[in-house]
């Protein structure tokens, strides 16, 4: 099983699935990490975390988060090739719709762990998740 956690910095889960910069992912194989690898998000701003408070707030101004620009979450999906679950702290309903139509599983996990642990755990099915949306402060259209 290939697993994707979403970061900011290549070594911890990112709080949401749209504002991270990279994905660990991570290969289990009989129970075991088989292989690792850090693929970078592409598009304007890649590679760097997305960074609130600079411009503007989720939830402020007219309504929804339109900072993802032309990329949003399309922009992250061919980043994901091969891969049978995404993690995150955070993740908007319209992602994860968007990640279960490619045949993606999207997990919100209910808190922070080491991503190592998270894969494991979702590859084995034992762990509380949350759904989609529970930790996502936009207001997706």
């Amino acid at each position: 099983m290939k697993v994707a956690l979403a970061s900011e910095d290549g070594r911890t889960i990112s709080a949401h699935f749209g504002h991270c910069a990279c994905f660990i992912i991570i290969t289990v194989e009989d129970g075991k990490v088989a292989a690792t690898e850090i693929r970078s998000v592409t598009g304007a701003g890649a590679g760097a975390p997305h960074r609130h408070g600079q411009e503007h707030e989720h939830g402020q101004g007219n309504g929804a988060c339109h900072c993802h620009g032309a990329q949003g979450h399309a922009g992250r999906m061919p980043v994901l090739e091969g891969c049978d679950a995404v993690l995150s702290l955070g993740m908007g309903p319209r992602a994860a719709e968007h990640l279960r139509a490619l045949g993606i599983r999207p997990v919100v996990l209910a808190e922070s762990m080491e991503p190592v642990k998270a894969a494991l755990l979702v590859a084995e099915g034992g762990f509380e998740e949350q759904e989609a949306g529970a930790h996502c402060c936009c207001r997706e259209e």
